[in-house]
């Protein structure tokens, strides 16, 4: 097991995993890491809250980021689009 910290960064904000985790390899951290960012943009709209929380980066002990979960990843993951052009929009106004 090797120890991965998943950071997360909100629109005005960021937390650093301090203590990190242990996972198998860097695709199961970034599968925790887009499953938290699930969780935590489900509960802003839970609480009729905009969504705040924008990625999640995977980074090893030493700071270095080997991976990133964005929030529109998870929208293009998790909602059927029919029309790229319509995604590609709702992607750019999330990344401002």
């Amino acid at each position: 097991m090797q120890i991965y910290h998943l950071n997360v960064f909100y629109d005005d904000d960021a937390v650093s995993d301090q203590d990190g985790s242990p996972f198998v390899d860097l695709a199961a951290a970034t599968a925790e890491a887009f499953g938290s960012l699930c969780f935590l943009a489900a509960q802003d709209m839970g609480h009729g809250r905009r969504i705040r929380v924008r990625r999640i980066d995977v980074a090893s002990p030493d700071g270095e980021v080997l991976g990133s979960v964005s929030l529109a990843e998870v929208i293009a993951t998790i909602v059927p689009f029919e029309d790229d052009s319509f995604f590609a929009e709702v992607a750019r106004q999330i990344a401002l």
